[in-house]
């Protein structure tokens, strides 16, 4: 879980993750991405808002299993 907004990028690398962001923002600043999957298997990432990516908001790469829900996306230039 998260407890507080958080500011840079998050990288999964690895199997069964799961992110709650409880209500908080992700702010990316300017970033590609926000979050980064990769090589990764069964991962969740829900409940909260991202925000400031200049590409997608998510990149998912050679990931299988993969559940997003519950998220906002704000002020990204792609979504």
């Amino acid at each position: 879980c998260v407890a507080e907004n958080l500011k840079g990028v998050i990288m999964i690398i690895g199997d069964n993750i799961s992110i709650d962001l409880k209500s908080h923002t992700l702010n990316a600043h300017g970033k590609s991405n926000a979050i980064v999957i990769k090589d990764a298997k069964q991962i969740s990432v829900f409940n909260g808002c991202i925000v400031k990516t200049t590409n997608t908001a998510i990149s998912i790469d050679n990931s299988t299993s993969v559940s997003l829900h519950d998220l906002n996306f704000e002020n990204n230039t792609l979504n």
